[in-house]
């Protein structure tokens, strides 16, 4: 009798222990890429001393006033691994994809490609953004992808080029303020 109480008890602990979580303020999103309207997908981070943005369509965090400066790939990976953004670490140089899901078609040349009304600092933008992203095959691993917000374009790059870097943060798998 007292050995059956005792595995029970310990049962009721480890699902205690296992499904408790800390309470934290968590900001609703649809499914991964599911389309949002503008006015409801993105939100300034007040937790990030309002210097991030999160994309409730992607779970991304990206950088409200992303560098403008440029340089080649390697110091783009460097400049956002060192970052420091809304008192935060953890940054990154986005995979082609996440930067893309940035872009809106429907915007002309020259942009930028961003979609009406999101809270990005225009005069911080640049014209070309480098991924993480590198262009596969043995003779292209020079090459990175890029997108462009003049016109949406997404092209790979020599890494020696001089583009821009805006950083991301976190992932629908990761993402916790």
């Amino acid at each position: 009798m007292r050995r059956g109480f005792f595995a029970a008890l310990m049962s009721v602990v480890a699902v205690a222990l296992l499904t408790a979580r800390p309470a934290s303020a968590q900001i609703a999103s649809p499914a991964w890429g599911e389309p949002i309207s503008t006015l409801d997908r993105f939100v300034v981070l007040a937790s990030y001393n309002n210097e991030a943005v999160y994309d409730r369509e992607t779970g991304l965090v990206w950088e409200q006033s992303p560098s403008s400066v440029t340089g080649v790939w390697s110091t783009a990976q460097y400049s956002c691994n060192k970052k420091t953004v809304g008192n935060r670490k953890g940054w990154r140089l986005p995979a082609v994809q996440e930067l893309a899901t940035l872009i809106d078609p429907s915007v002309p040349y020259p942009g930028p490609t961003l979609p009406a009304g999101h809270p990005f600092d225009p005069s911080a933008l640049a014209r070309y953004y480098w991924s993480s992203t590198t262009r596969g095959g043995t003779d292209l691993s020079g090459d990175a992808w890029s997108v462009s917000l003049l016109n949406g374009d997404v092209a790979p790059y020599a890494k020696f080029a001089n583009l821009a870097a805006w950083c991301v943060r976190g992932g629908p798998a990761t993402w916790n303020p």
